[in-house]
């Protein structure tokens, strides 16, 4: 069934036939009227005439015969065959509506002037043989263009119409896939506070409660808007600083973490949710000396109007994976959302230079 929208779209389409059609019937009279010339009805009966074999040969290479020969089957052969078939029809069925339909004009004699006699080789070929070889080499051109026409608005229609069904399918693929990006985020940023809850369970119980609060309202945060296209970017942030400030709970003393946010309040800039916090996990994963001093520093900072830059930097103590623990689903679910979503408007880096681990992200939003 066609939503509102495709059956406007078929009306004005039928709307727009309609009226070239009309323009290309009363084209004659328009000029006509311009030389002063006088129209009646029986030249506009001629001009519909005329126009019939170009309609006939304009629909069934625009409705069926490029479909069915062109298209589907591409079979070139036939496809002309039929054409010139159809053509010759056209001019033959025209010929004979012209002649049956429109009276030759007599002309007006003089009282001393006499009719000439017939001649079957010449006149203006109504009823002599030269008008269907004249008319038939005039109008054939006419016609092939107009067929010509008629198969390139349908071939033309046919790849649009396929270019908006490669696009849908791809949208409709892309936002599976980051739904299924999604899917995996949730369970990954969880895996990863139980970790940190079950350490922090055997050293403080008191910070462990609060961690655990603080936690829910995170899970709070994500639950209700991972789902959604854009947040507000300060909220995202926000979010990200109030993950940054529930682990430091657990390393107390032995991290030292910045958070720089240079982002205006009142910013009304949006983004996808929670593509800074793979970039914070990482850091406190990967970043953290359980024998000595850690540094973390995340900076934030709006560039160019409409552009976010976040800059992570932390010490480096890489863990080796034991295939459970670290499945890398962070940083390679954050490359597939950005770009899925940001393709082309975004730069994204991690490098180690000397004992630091540097991560860049930028989006233009």
């Amino acid at each position: 069934m066609m939503t509102i929208k495709e059956k406007r779209s078929k009306y004005l389409n039928i709307a727009v036939h309609v009226l070239c059609w009309a323009i290309f019937i009363c084209a004659p009279f328009l000029f006509a009227s311009l030389r002063n010339e006088v129209v009646d009805f029986s030249r506009f009966w001629d001009s519909v005439i005329f126009s019939l074999p170009f309609i006939v040969v304009f629909y069934a290479n625009f409705l069926f015969l490029t479909d069915r020969f062109l298209i589907k089957s591409k079979n070139v052969l036939y496809f002309i065959l039929i054409n010139i078939v159809l053509i010759v029809v056209c001019v033959a069925i025209f010929h004979q509506l012209h002649m049956l339909l429109t009276p030759e004009p007599q002309p007006q004699l003089q009282p001393d002037q006499t009719l000439p006699p017939p001649e079957g080789d010449r006149g203006n070929g109504r009823h002599g043989g030269p008008f269907l070889g004249d008319i038939f080499i005039h109008q054939s051109v006419s016609l092939i263009l107009v067929g010509a026409l008629g198969v390139a608005m349908r071939i033309t229609s046919y790849w649009f119409k396929k270019q908006v069904e490669i696009e849908t399918y791809k949208k409709e693929k892309i936002e599976a896939e980051l739904q299924n990006l999604k899917m995996q985020l949730n369970p990954h940023f969880l895996f990863n506070s139980l970790n940190n809850i079950y350490s922090l369970a055997a050293i403080d119980g008191e910070k462990t409660q609060y961690f655990i609060h603080s936690l829910s309202q995170l899970l709070r945060y994500e639950l209700y808007k991972s789902n959604a296209e854009t947040v507000p970017l300060a909220e995202d942030i926000a979010f990200v600083i109030s993950y940054c400030d529930l682990m430091q709970l657990r390393y107390d003393k032995n991290v030292k973490v910045k958070i720089t946010n240079e982002i205006p309040e009142g910013c009304s800039l949006s983004i996808a949710p929670l593509l800074f916090i793979s970039l914070a996990e990482n850091a406190f994963k990967h970043g953290i000396n359980p024998d000595g001093m850690s540094e973390i520093s995340i900076s934030f900072c709006i560039f160019d109007e409409h552009s976010i830059k976040c800059v992570v930097k932390n010490t480096n103590f890489p863990r080796i994976s034991d295939g459970a623990n670290d499945s890398g689903v962070g940083l390679e679910n954050l490359r597939k959302r950005l770009e899925y979503l940001y393709a082309g408007r975004y730069f994204f880096q991690t490098k180690v230079i000397g004992k630091y681990h540097y991560a860049v992200l930028s989006i233009q939003l």
